[in-house]
């Protein structure tokens, strides 16, 4: 739970520390292939985003691929983008070592340091699942909805996955504006302001309220 008071004091930071008139979204949400936002929403929960951009940049060095789109205001044509299944045919070629793929494409980071898998093989069973669900480009997303349970539910089953965060974050980067990232930082945002501890649905739902505030005002 929250309180109005709480809300206000974020309200009241964010005024004071942001240009917010003239705040913009960070190149990560103009990504050009749909691959990019699953290597993103899978390596950056956890561990400093510079390395989290250095995997993103090394895949996107190693097969020639486009990061960022030209146009930020549109979708870049389905021809122009690296597609779901070029991601996983490109992994299948390593025959399921993930360690190869780790070491080739990406980082050896883990998706928990007590027995978690190896963030490549994430990478590698996230994008299986939304070619289950015939999700291959960014004009694919709007099949899906962000409560959609079947796809919400598949992305859980993968070890590591079962906060939901990275399918949030994916959803996110793909252009959805009503998300929110409930990681580390934004946990530590909130409780430095708020002065006492808040979880991870609190802190998406104070948020939630913050962004609504400062609409209206």
């Amino acid at each position: 739970m929250y309180t109005e008071g709480e809300i206000d004091i974020l309200v009241s930071f964010c005024k004071e520390t942001f240009d917010l008139p003239h705040e913009k979204l960070s190149d990560e949400y103009y990504y050009q292939s749909i691959p990019l936002c699953i290597i993103d929403a899978v390596y950056s929960i956890g561990i400093r985003y510079e390395i989290t951009q250095k995997v993103l940049r090394k895949y996107c060095d190693y097969y020639k691929l486009k990061r960022i789109r030209d146009n930020e205001r549109r979708l870049p044509e389905i021809q122009g983008q690296h597609s779901v299944d070029n991601l996983l045919e490109n992994l299948d070629k390593f025959n399921l070592d993930f360690e190869n793929i780790a070491d080739t494409l990406f980082t050896k980071n883990r998706t928990s340091s007590r027995n978690g898998i190896l963030k490549a093989e994430a990478v590698y069973h996230f994008a299986r699942k939304l070619q289950k669900y015939n999700i291959n480009y960014f004009q694919d997303i709007n099949k899906f909805t962000v409560n959609d349970l079947r796809l919400e539910n598949d992305i859980k089953a993968i070890k590591g996955q079962t906060s939901g965060i990275s399918l949030k974050y994916f959803f996110m980067l793909c252009g959805s504006e009503n998300l929110i990232k409930p990681d580390r930082m934004i946990l530590k945002f909130i409780i430095e302001r708020i002065n006492r501890n808040i979880d991870a649905v609190n802190a998406t739902n104070i948020l939630r309220a913050v962004c609504t505030k400062l609409n209206v005002e």
